[in-house]
């Protein structure tokens, strides 16, 4: 029997020892990214406190797994499960083997946006030296924010406490454990650290998206993040352009290639002069028939679970704007048109229409969104970036500032009185006539959000609330 357990942490530490308890005889492998000590970081919170000496700490638990036969190996980052062959691909293209596999890997911390621009003035904890620093400055400070879910964050909390500082424990709202506990448990821990005179504040950055795409299309997909999830109706304004490529003499039940084929028919030979004519009558503002596969709502329920029940139900036309469609290319029975819409346009139904008014039917065969608003395919994050940044290394980074996404709006810019009395939502005057949304600035640049203009004045329309000042920070 071999188990193979990804993560050194806590959680990984405990079960490398309850597989040997379980299994004298099995082989137990500990793979974890960290390449030295990293049995030490459940002692951490200990040296923080005083409760252990920092000096003459070697690494009691690693020693204690050593002797019970636990193979480390350090420096390991798992980048695939292959669970049919019951293997881990890491990321220096070696490979381990398992009967049984245990996934202990918490990874490091996501900061929030309120942390981010104050990187100079927190503290990681996770070696001797770390908690060295973290003992020294809590010594010298009344009050510290602990920031982390996890094992250390609780402990974190509970040793800065017992040093007599005054304790903030951020995002309790997220799970705190690397495995799942019960609800009851992890309510005793939280009234317990309140016991201890610990404030628990919640601040989970939320997360929103700026209009879907179809299952089998690509391209951009704005990720709003923080007080910028406020903007998502403007987002979802905006003007959007597509790739399509259209495939002649097929019809689908939901307009793409991905549905069951309704019928076929001999395509005829159209040319490109024949195929822009026929894209003419698309342009401008048309009438579109949602189709069945959509997420528009009847009766409480999305239009394709009732086509996937088999249900069909009448759809009322609705009136969208297509600024423009463009003849990219032709080899039949396929052809590649961008098209640039307003908000509401199925690139679906467009390509079914066109078929239909050609005579043959037609599917959507591909499609890809290359910008949304001012956000184009060419700046975008790939999904591969998304997925190696992990804990968001070199995604902060990227983050474009709120008002990115209301560059069409008009702007005016308020004095500190002014921009006091509009963030409490009241309207305020601006020396000069306004009108339509606006966006709106404080004396010192900072978005306070999206007003309308009301001849000498501006209301508010929606708040963005800058977080306040911070105490020193200890990402845990």
């Amino acid at each position: 029997m071999r188990y193979l357990i990804l993560g050194s942490g806590p959680a990984g530490i405990a079960a490398a020892k309850a597989a040997r308890k379980l299994d004298k005889d099995a082989e137990v492998v500990l793979a974890t990214e960290e390449h030295a000590a990293p049995y030490l970081r459940p002692l951490l919170p200990d040296l923080v406190s005083g409760d252990r000496d920092l000096s003459g700490i070697a690494d009691p638990q690693g020693k204690d797994l050593a002797e019970s036969g636990v193979k480390l190996l350090g420096g390991k980052r798992a980048r695939r499960v292959d669970g049919a062959k019951n293997r881990v691909t890491f990321s220096d293209g070696s490979e381990e083997t398992y009967n049984f596999l245990c996934v202990a890997t918490g990874g490091r911390p996501i900061l929030p946006l309120s942390l981010m621009g104050a990187q100079g003035s927190f503290l990681f904890l996770n070696s001797l030296g770390d908690a060295q620093r973290v003992r020294e400055r809590a010594m010298r400070s009344d009050t510290t924010v602990v920031y982390g879910p996890g094992y250390l964050g609780i402990e974190a909390a509970r040793a800065l406490r017992k040093l007599g500082n005054q304790v903030v424990w951020v995002n309790p709202g997220l799970p705190r454990f690397g495995n799942p506990i019960s609800g009851e448990v992890e309510a005793r821990v939280v009234d317990q650290l309140r016991a201890k005179g610990v404030t628990l504040r919640d601040e989970t950055p939320r997360i929103g998206h700026g209009g879907t795409l179809d299952p089998a299309a690509t391209g951009v997909l704005p990720i709003l993040v923080g007080e910028a999830t406020k903007l998502t109706p403007y987002l979802v304004d905006l003007d959007k352009e597509y790739l399509a490529t259209v495939r002649l003499g097929v019809t689908t039940e939901t307009q793409d290639l991905s549905g069951a084929v309704l019928e076929t028919r001999p395509v005829p030979a159209v040319d490109a002069p024949a195929l822009e004519a026929a894209l003419v009558p698309f342009v401008g503002r048309i009438r579109q028939v949602p189709p069945m596969y959509s997420a528009l709502r009847r009766g409480g329920k999305r239009l394709y679970e009732l086509a996937r029940q088999g249900v069909e139900v009448e759809r009322e036309p609705r009136e969208v704007i297509v600024h423009s469609i463009r003849l990219e290319s032709v080899a039949l029975p396929d052809f590649v048109i961008r098209i640039r819409c307003g908000k509401g346009t199925y690139v679906r139904t467009l390509a079914a229409d066109v078929g239909a008014a050609l005579g043959c039917g037609a599917a959507l065969a591909g499609l890809v969104r290359t910008r949304v608003g001012p956000y184009a395919l060419e700046a975008a994050v790939t999904w591969d970036e998304v997925r190696e940044a992990r804990a968001g290394d070199g995604l902060w980074a990227r983050l474009l500032p709120p008002d990115s996404a209301l560059a069409s709006l008009g702007a005016v810019r308020l004095d500190a009185k002014g921009a006091r009395a509009f963030a409490h939502g009241q309207a305020v005057a601006t020396g000069d006539r306004v009108g339509g949304l606006l966006r709106v600035y404080g004396p010192d640049g900072a978005l306070l959000g999206v007003g309308q203009g009301l001849g000498d004045r501006v209301k508010p329309e929606r708040l963005l609330h800058a977080d306040p000042p911070r105490p020193s920070v200890l990402p845990a």
